[in-house]
């Protein structure tokens, strides 16, 4: 079940079951998140939903399903947009600023899914696991693309890291009177920043290997 079906119904006749399913898991999320998802007992689960614990697999398959869909719900909305997006001939640091505008929007909005994305991965199944890493590396891929960077381990491993920096942003910014414009040069600024050490750590890499090759050559 894709994102719009768990969550869109039609405005002009709301589905009162599709609302309540809506209000069910934003409430878990809320309660997974300021609680841990590990912490969360069914039975804590079920009174905080208004639900008897009995009837809580009549809403959901299972409480790690459920955790599952909050953060697939959650990159298929990242994905969204930069799957659409056009070739732009904006210079790289506008590229990434425009990026990061929309990442750091929809963490104001999804706090509580990002923090689910990146401290409560453990608790997923193998295979639950693997679909996730697969939506975020598409993602990861997709901003490789949009600035033209290789699709190599390197690269690919500065932006990993890069995204679980970027994702915890909004928890430091809660204790630092950082301003929106500031919020987004502050991670503009990292994002090119790692990138410019992949660069740098490419070419050093590379250096060696094109010496002995010279050298063969000789």
């Amino acid at each position: 079940m894709t994102r719009n079906e768990r969550y869109t119904f039609d405005a002009d006749s709301p589905s009162p079951l599709c609302d309540r399913r809506t209000q069910t898991r934003m409430k878990a999320l809320a309660l997974f998140a300021s609680r841990g998802f590990q912490q969360v007992s069914l039975r804590e689960l079920g009174n905080h939903l208004g639900i008897s614990a009995g009837s809580l697999y009549n809403h959901f398959e299972s409480k790690e399903t459920l955790l599952f869909e909050l953060v697939e719900d959650l990159y298929e909305e990242l994905l969204e947009p930069v799957l659409s997006q056009s070739p732009t001939k904006l210079d790289q640091g506008a590229r990434v600023r425009e990026f990061i505008s929309r990442h750091i929007a929809l963490q104001k909005l999804k706090h509580d899914q990002f923090q689910l994305a990146e401290l409560e991965l453990r608790n997923l199944s193998v295979e639950h696991l693997a679909q996730i890493e697969s939506l975020r590396g598409q993602y990861e891929l997709r901003l490789l693309n949009l600035l033209s960077m290789p699709d190599t381990p390197i690269y690919k491993s500065a932006v990993r890291g890069l995204m679980s920096l970027l994702n915890s942003l909004p928890t430091c910014e809660a204790d630092t009177p950082l301003t929106d414009e500031h919020h987004l040069e502050l991670a503009t600024g990292m994002t090119l920043g790692v990138l410019a050490a992949a660069r740098q750590t490419s070419k050093s890499m590379s250096a060696p290997v094109i010496a002995m090759r010279v050298a063969r050559n000789v």
